[in-house]
Order: C-alpha cells, then structure tokens, then sequence
C-alpha cells in the first residue's frame, strides 16, 4: 500500500520530465552569464586602467520560452592611484523567440539592478580617499544563443544601461547618471 504514493509520485515526475522537449519549455532552468575584461592605456597622460565585469545569471522559465532570472553583477576597476569595486543584484526577464529544437534562438531581456559600491583614492596629501556609493541600473538587451550541444551556448548581444549613481562624499552628495552600451558575449546552459 505504501509503494503506491511512491510508484504514482514517480510517475508524475518522469511524465513532467519527458514533457520538456526543448532547452525553453516551461520548468527548466537557465545558468549562465557574460564576463569581460579590457585593459585601456590613455597616451597622452600614459596611464593604464584595467576592467573586470562578471555577470552570473540563473533562471526559471515559467512559460515556454520566458524566464524570470536572477541577476548578479561584480565589476572592478583600477589603476595608477585609484580603484573602483562594485556589486549589483536584481530580478530580469528573458524571452527567447522560435520553436523547440531550434540551433540558435534570439532573444529580449531587461533586468533591474540595484547595487553599492567602493571607490578609493590616493590623496595629494597621502593615505588613502575612500568613498561608498549605491547605484540603481536597468539594462535591455536583444541577442540570440547559438547552441553548440542539447543543453549548452554561446550567447551574444547588444545592450544599452542607464545607471544612477549616489556617493556620500565629505562636501555633500555626489550623484551621476551614466548610460552605457555595448557587446557583451557569454554561455547560456540549459537544465531540462
């Protein structure tokens, strides 16, 4: 009598199992992100800042080919006297257009990150200016993964963010609104 529950609660599970035919079917899940690293010298001053920006992305699809994704954001900056540290986290939305079993699938997505960073500084008069900030930024962007295997690709798109900026700094509030746009490549892995 007790195998039964167990028999039909397997049952169900293989059926819903079998029932994802594509990586975008309702129930799977989505790992992923993009990082970037640039290194840019300005001649004329002969200073050199490096960038590092990692993006990890994990997502749900709650629909066949939407998913509700959660966002992190890491980015560094620095250079000669100066470095810039910063954390993002927010919720986003993917939606992947096409049928199932399809090799490449474009795609929208938005997120809304909300964030806080440090920014240090040497001082003319040594030591060290340090300053925290919080940071609100949404992003949009439009691409397509390419799969390489069943489960696994290669993405890659064009975005456009807009970010305000909030430091507390000694002299009052320093605020500043930045909008960036760029190619951003990364891996998509699909679970279903």
């Amino acid at each position: 009598m007790h195998r039964l529950p167990l028999f039909v609660t397997a049952l169900v599970l293989a059926s819903a199992l079998q029932a994802q035919q594509a990586p975008t079917d309702r129930g799977a899940w989505l790992i992923g992100g993009s990082a970037a690293f640039q290194r840019v010298r300005d001649v004329e001053v002969d200073r050199t800042t490096t960038f590092l920006d990692l993006n990890p992305q994990l997502g749900y699809f709650v629909f066949p080919g939407l998913a509700l994704t959660a966002n992190l954001r890491f980015a560094r900056a620095s250079g000669e006297g100066f470095s810039v540290t910063s954390w993002r986290v927010g919720p986003g939305a993917t939606y992947y257009f096409g049928e199932a079993r399809r090799r490449l699938y474009p795609y929208l997505s938005g997120q809304a990150l909300w964030g806080w960073g440090r920014n240090a500084a040497s001082s003319p008069q040594g030591g060290e200016i340090v300053t925290r900030d919080h940071t609100w930024q949404w992003r949009l962007a439009g691409g397509g993964a390419l799969m390489l295997v069943r489960n696994a690709a290669v993405t890659g798109e064009l975005f456009y963010a807009r970010a305000r900026l909030t430091a507390r700094i000694s002299g009052g509030d320093f605020k500043e609104v930045t909008e960036t746009y760029g190619i951003a490549v990364g891996i998509a892995v699909f679970v279903y």
